[in-house]
């Protein structure tokens, strides 16, 4: 190999295939939102042989901020919300920007419930928002995801997920 081939093919490395190699840790493609210390953790999600990435809200600022004002999530990508006991949960949608699934997941991993939570006009007071609660009383976690997500992966009611953490 010359010179200027090999030049060129270090070129087209270090221009198009270095980057995703360093991004290759991360397929989530969305805009995260860090914690009060500027962190963003995540974990992987599975559930009927699909895998998550899954940015994690397990504090009260985290879980309350939610995904209010994301633009986009990317296809494999979604929030886990994580409490510290089981309970009644409810949802809005304050601030969000597209309309997202959400599955109500108890404390043995088994999906509960799963609705689709429409995004509102932009300027409703509080009072106005719909509120997606769930029935169940024993729910521990919540999964967030794109709109149509769990209808087009087959994950449905009494899925179990698994959850392993970076």
């Amino acid at each position: 190999m010359n010179n200027g081939l090999k030049q060129a093919v270090v070129r087209i490395f270090i221009t198009l295939l270095f980057p995703g190699l360093l991004l290759g840790g991360c397929r989530c493609r969305c805009d995260r939102a860090p914690d009060q210390q500027g962190k963003v953790e995540f974990c992987r999600v599975e559930v009927n042989g699909k895998i998550i990435d899954a940015e994690i809200a397990d504090t009260s600022y985290k879980r309350t901020r939610g995904l209010s004002g994301r633009k986009e999530l990317g296809k494999a990508c979604g929030m886990l919300f994580i409490f510290p006991a089981t309970d009644k949960r409810s949802f809005w949608m304050k601030g969000c920007l597209l309309d997202i699934d959400i599955a109500y997941i108890d404390n043995n991993r088994i999906i509960k419930e799963i609705y689709t939570m429409k995004k509102e006009p932009a300027g409703v007071s509080d009072n106005l928002l719909k509120a997606y609660t769930s029935e169940s009383s024993s729910i521990m976690y919540v999964l967030e995801m794109n709109a149509g997500w769990f209808e087009e992966s087959k994950v449905t009611i009494g899925s179990k997920i698994t959850i392993v953490y970076n």
